[in-house]
């Protein structure tokens, strides 16, 4: 709060205006359709009318950057690799500018780069650009959609290899036969020697 106070920003009229809001929509639920504009559209269109919304979005851009800065300085003397998820190359639903924390993280992690290919190759494009010492990490879940043993996700492997990571996270949930995830592996490590 008192870091939106410091930017002009009544925290507690912008707090109102989201409960109303929140109440609104609870009220009349609105399912985005095909047509709707992205999330992204639609906050930088608020931000054009309002200033204060603005501003709250930029204290709070400043305070999880902050977070991530202050875990880092406390870090500090130990040999530790600090890395996130979910650090959005442009808008942030959870305030994570992947451009705030460039010189604070040493490893990113990004979603399957199959299934949300535009944010992973911007994500990728500002790490690589930056030239900062920061590892690319790719989460592989194991894909409802993606049968493990057919095409679909060898073309995923593929698409995993073409991005040249550090390391990938095949995360098994427990879910997985273990013969599946021994061919999991397989494939991965043959697409990416």
């Amino acid at each position: 709060m008192s870091a939106a106070r410091a930017h002009g920003v009544d925290p507690e009229h912008i707090r109102g205006i989201v409960a109303r809001e929140l109440r609104e929509y609870l009220n009349h639920p609105l399912m985005p359709g095909a047509d709707d504009p992205p999330i992204s559209e639609l906050v930088a269109e608020r931000c054009d009318h309002n200033e204060d919304f603005r501003g709250y979005l930029e204290a709070r851009d400043q305070a999880a950057a902050g977070t991530v800065k202050t875990v880092r300085h406390a870090l500090r003397g130990h040999n530790v690799r600090l890395g996130i998820s979910g650090a959005s190359p442009g808008w942030a639903m959870d305030g994570l500018r992947l451009q705030d924390l460039l010189h604070t993280i040493n490893a990113l992690m990004i979603a399957d780069p199959t299934d949300e290919a535009e944010t992973a190759n911007k994500q990728i494009q500002t790490v690589r650009a930056a030239s900062t010492d920061i590892q690319i990490t790719i989460n592989q879940t194991a894909h409802y959609d993606t049968d493990p043993h057919g095409p679909g996700f060898v073309a995923r492997a593929d698409r995993i290899a073409s991005i040249h990571p550090d390391r990938v996270m095949v995360y098994n949930f427990g879910l997985v036969p273990a013969a599946t995830l021994a061919h999991t592996g397989s494939i991965l490590h043959e697409r990416l020697n």
